[in-house]
């Protein structure tokens, strides 16, 4: 699997078991702490483009990094995808945040100062100033959310900042129709267990990945009345999130909660768009009034 790949979406996102990496020569140097920058000319459907790797390896091993697939107009970007790694020796054990969303399924590279393997293509170490306009600033995506629009048919939300907003959506999603939080909305309100039927016994969860070039993910599945299924994914701050959820018989509903654990959105089905007003990592959780119905979902940032 090459740097910017991402799972299919199914029932279940699995990430496939990537190609061990070929051994770098024992004369290259280990990568040290610090910035360090890897490129490499790969081919995508028949078309071929430079992805870049950008990681900051601290003093302890501790990598964090961003992976430009091809030419990225921004922070949002689904061609900009980051991760988190642990740096032993010369291999990089990379758990992938593909399209800004969390992987739980980590694969080894094989890295040193010149050159990193990622089982399917090799890049070359270059001077990090060199592509440094490959990395945009997300310092503009700082939220401020304000007061949420009427909540959908059969759903609620915490309680949201009255004051308008002047920030922009960043969507085609009308003003609205956006539902907008504060942090400190998020506090000390219902949780996932004012909300979960009694009756569930069984939970799975389903870490979100997009499709390569896509910002968007669609599940479509059965689900009984003891089971809930949680599809949790990573996004930042000043990010649109919207979701569509639709039922065969109508008696299945998605909720929606903070990092913190807080309900922002409860029961719904039905389409939301919301602007998240903190980084971590979301939970879209479902669950049926019925013996056994079938859903389909499409959760896709922005």
């Amino acid at each position: 699997m090459g740097c910017g790949d991402a799972a299919s979406t199914t029932t279940s996102a699995v990430t496939p078991e990537p190609t061990a990496p070929t051994a770098m020569a024992s004369s290259d140097a280990p990568l040290g702490a610090g910035t360090h920058c890897f490129s490499a000319d790969v081919t995508v459907g028949g078309e071929t483009m430079q992805e870049v790797v950008k990681m900051t390896v601290d003093s302890m091993g501790t990598v964090e990094g961003m992976i430009s697939v091809a030419e990225v107009s921004g922070p949002e970007d689904p061609g900009l995808n980051s991760f988190n790694a642990v740096l032993e020796g010369q291999t990089l054990t990379v758990h992938m945040w593909n399209g800004l969303n969390k992987g739980d399924d980590p694969w080894d590279w094989d890295v040193s100062s010149s050159r990193l393997n990622d089982g399917t293509n090799t890049f070359q170490a270059v001077d990090c100033a060199t592509v440094d306009s490959r990395f945009p600033s997300s310092e503009a995506a700082a939220a401020t959310p304000a007061a949420a629009p009427s909540a959908p048919s059969r759903s609620t939300t915490a309680s949201a900042s009255a004051a308008p907003s002047t920030t922009p959506t960043p969507s085609n999603v009308p003003e609205s129709e956006v539902m907008r939080f504060q942090p400190s909305d998020l506090t000390g309100g219902p949780t996932a267990s004012d909300v979960v039927p009694v009756e569930v016994t069984n939970f799975e969860t389903i870490p979100v990945q997009f499709p390569r070039g896509s910002d968007r993910a669609t599940f479509s599945t059965s689900i009984t009345e003891i089971e809930a299924h949680s599809y949790e994914l990573q996004a930042r701050a000043g990010q649109l999130m919207e979701i569509d959820m639709s039922a065969e018989d109508d008696v299945s509903y998605f909720s929606v909660y903070a990092p913190t654990g807080v309900v922002m959105v409860r029961e719904a089905l039905g389409s939301v768009a919301i602007q998240l007003p903190m980084d971590g990592v979301y939970y879209v959780g479902v669950h049926t009034y019925g013996t056994n119905d079938r859903y389909t979902l499409t959760v896709r940032i922005r």
